[in-house]
């Protein structure tokens, strides 16, 4: 299949799993997880906290800890010659060959993922070297070029920089050229803006969409800010207790949300001019609850204990299968098409 057709998928998912722990105490973090991901294509992956999003992701990547945890299921990505590859099956020395290379990640957190001892320079040139086979001095010149390309400025004395004497934005930008400089054909960015003010996010957002529009690459974006998916993604999915809830355009899912728990998300959503009615301060409309443990979810849907639809015998009974409502919008939900008439 070869890379430059753009009728197939770059990244196929199915029934992805990822269950921590050994036999008494098993934790499904991810449970039967399918979606695709098409080239040049920007998806937002959204929910809360202890919903699966990050685990997802470093599963893609191969990154989940052998013993720790059991990765099931199949991930099926196209390299950049045309072959593919199950991510889920390579071992760890194929699986360095392809991290950077075909798929690079932004993670959450710059200050962990830099190494201290070393200069921003040592590291994105390490990978420029091991990835793209650079000289030295072809390295420095494509890591200045990177640095240039973020708007850091000074990016010369940045090179020489280690990470702690940089802000978090600019260790975020950092984290960014080094993604890039595999001109990878993935990239999964993992909650890239959440430490960083609202200003940065901003620029961090157009950095992003600036960059997948210059190199045609595909990301998936982890969030739980739904403000920021309008901004970037044109394709959504939501997930919560590890498992894919609502998935469909931004437009469909934004304007229309048929699954409970996207509603409720974005009720909760903070809005500019929304703070006040008739003078009165108006509360932001919280999802009661929290995010049921993984190892202990309730029965039937894993969403009904905070479901303001919720109906006994009904939404408990049996966990509810991803039915297709429309072309591209899948659901999960015992009660979306009589919750849909009751709406019209």
């Amino acid at each position: 299949m070869s890379f430059t057709d753009d009728s197939a998928a770059l990244l196929t998912v199915r029934d992805l799993a990822v269950v921590f722990g050994r036999a008494a105490r098993l934790t499904p973090a991810v449970r039967g997880v399918s979606f695709e991901m098409r080239r040049h294509e920007v998806v937002a992956l959204v929910g809360e906290s202890g919903s699966g999003k990050s685990t997802t992701g470093l599963a893609l990547l191969g990154l989940i800890t052998p013993g720790a945890a059991a990765v099931k299921g199949s991930i099926n990505l196209a390299r950049k010659d045309g072959t593919r590859l199950e991510i889920a099956k390579l071992p760890e020395r194929l699986l360095r060959q392809v991290r950077g290379n075909d798929v690079a990640m932004i993670f959450q957190e710059p200050m962990s993922a830099l190494d201290p001892i070393y200069t921003i320079g040592t590291q994105i040139s390490e990978a420029l070297r091991v990835h793209r086979k650079m000289s030295a001095r072809e390295a420095r010149a494509e890591s200045l070029r990177l640095l240039t390309l973020l708007d850091i400025p000074s990016p010369d004395r940045c090179l020489t920089n280690y990470p702690h004497e940089l802000s978090g934005g600019m260790r975020q930008r950092v984290m960014i050229a080094m993604a890039l400089s595999g001109r990878p054909a993935l990239l999964i960015a993992d909650e890239p803006t959440t430490a960083l003010d609202v200003t940065i996010q901003a620029q961090i957002v157009d950095h992003l969409k600036a960059l997948q529009h210059q190199t045609g690459m595909a990301i998936l974006f982890v969030t739980h800010d739904l403000g920021l998916v309008s901004e970037i993604a044109s394709r959504v999915l939501v997930m919560y207790a590890g498992q894919i809830v609502e998935e469909g355009s931004v437009e469909q899912v934004f304007k229309r949300p048929r699954m409970p728990y996207t509603q409720a998300l974005m009720r909760s959503r903070p809005r500019l001019g929304r703070g006040y009615q008739g003078g009165v301060k108006k509360k932001i409309a919280a999802i009661p609850g929290a995010v049921p443990n993984p190892a202990a979810l309730p029965r039937g849907c894993s969403f009904h204990p905070r479901c303001p639809f919720f109906l006994p015998n009904v939404c408990d009974a049996a966990e509810p299968p991803l039915e297709v409502t429309e072309p591209g919008w899948r659901v999960r939900c015992m009660r979306w098409r009589e919750l849909e008439e009751r709406a019209a």
